[in-house]
């Protein structure tokens, strides 16, 4: 009975000990952080409004920075969903993207960072949230390098090639829209997705391929030069959902890419019920595949519902760093789960960016639908000659019919229609 009583002791020290070291592990490591996700429930309350001076932040952002104030940083997604592409997407970004400069302006508890330097402590201030802007879903792009060269320009660095629906170059691993652009039998990555992905390479953008589908994230792998990260996704192995990541992906991750663990309990746990050993048991099996300088944390709070009990949200932190430790992970593997691995990733990628800019526009016939213009001259027909040579004299040789037409001309000249006699 007292060998009992004293096991029992001893356990509860070394599980203290390592509670400790979790709730420490910031203090001796100052550059660690947890990444994380605003997303589009917070951001959307705030488009078009103003931010005045009560406004509280929201208390995602209180929670990491009150949890780890020396040097946090924190992953904002300009989301817009599916169900905007081929409409207002861009702009709808746009007002995001907006959002997230006015808070980081607005607030002084945040600061917009665009570089791995100024993610570290002598790039910003270490009293404040350092901030990176990602855009979740290429269908924000709408097809258009341009586009995404305006996007890196107003500070985003991060871009998930899909969302839940396939766009006309890349594919979703969802089934959610499957109106969007079907399936295209091997060829997953479109030329003109291979032009994205060039064009992220040369200016130095994060490409993520959580949400791509498996042939989607294989082709940009074998295309990439740079490293590529998954955000928000977990192992396959562990958890059979299509939004987690095979073997057979994660092995061309080794030592360059970089897995982030989502904790969203459908991704952790397919057929039992989500807990925080669960979640372990991902990095424990990532950690035997591509090893601890792969792994990085994408919990994906504001972005999914629903976690393991004592883990809902970041201030539980320590509890699977705790857990961990336990599972005897050093304190130097988890100061690069928790900072370092994404700053070498980050780093890799700048290192790879260049000068010339992409020349690639989409052919029109993948990405035809009624929102798109073709820019070319107006026609201008017999009846507008006549009406220019009058010097805008009415003709009245004109029918009812055909004056409508002109008058259509007349107030659209980027028309192409033809007005006849």
């Amino acid at each position: 009975m007292r060998d009992w009583t004293r096991f029992k002791l001893l356990n509860h020290l070394a599980i203290w000990s390592y509670r400790l070291q979790a709730h420490r592990l910031p203090e001796v490591f100052p550059k660690c952080y947890p990444s994380q996700k605003l997303g589009r429930d917070t951001l959307c309350m705030f488009a078009n409004e103003e931010l005045g001076p009560r406004l509280a932040l929201p208390k995602l952002l209180l929670q990491l920075w009150q949890l780890f104030p020396l040097s946090c940083l924190h992953m904002f997604a300009a989301y817009v969903m599916c169900t905007t592409q081929d409409k207002d997407a861009v702009r709808l970004t746009l007002e995001q993207i907006d959002v997230i400069r006015r808070m980081c302006t607005e607030y002084p508890e945040l600061e917009l960072v665009t570089t791995a330097e100024g993610m570290r402590p002598n790039g910003f201030s270490l009293i404040k949230m350092a901030c990176l802007i990602s855009v979740e879903g290429g269908h924000s792009i709408d097809s258009s390098i341009p586009v995404l060269r305006m996007f890196y320009q107003l500070g985003v660095r991060s871009v998930t090639l899909t969302h839940n629906c396939n766009t006309p170059w890349a594919e979703t691993s969802s089934g959610y829209y499957p109106n969007f652009y079907s399936k295209r039998q091997n060829n997953s990555l479109t030329d003109f997705g291979k032009a994205v992905v060039d064009e992220m390479n040369r200016l130095g953008m994060l490409i993520d391929l959580s949400h791509t589908s498996w042939a989607t994230a294989h082709a940009v792998l074998q295309r990439s030069r740079a490293p590529v990260i998954f955000s928000h996704s977990s192992s396959y192995t562990v958890c059979n959902h299509s939004r987690n990541v095979p073997d057979n992906l994660l092995q061309m991750l080794v030592t360059l890419c970089l897995i982030m663990v989502n904790f969203h309990s459908a991704f952790i746990a397919c057929k039992q019920e989500a807990s925080i050993s669960l979640v372990a048991d991902h990095f424990d099996y990532l950690r035997r595949v591509v090893g601890a300088e792969s792994i990085g944390i994408g919990g994906d709070y504001d972005g999914a519902t629903g976690f393991p009990p004592g883990l809902e949200d970041v201030s539980k932190y320590p509890a699977l760093i705790c857990e961990l430790l336990r599972r005897n992970w050093t304190v130097e593997e988890l100061a690069r789960v928790l900072r370092l691995n994404f700053l070498r990733v980050f780093d890799s990628v700048e290192k790879m960016s260049s000068v010339t800019p992409s020349e690639v526009d989409i052919p029109f016939a993948e990405a035809d639908h009624y929102c798109r213009s073709v820019l070319k001259p107006p026609k201008i027909s017999r009846d507008m000659n006549l009406l220019q040579e009058r010097g805008g004299a009415l003709s009245p040789s004109l029918s009812p019919l055909s004056w409508a037409l002109l008058l259509l001309t007349l107030l659209h000249p980027y028309s192409s229609t033809v007005i006849s006699g």
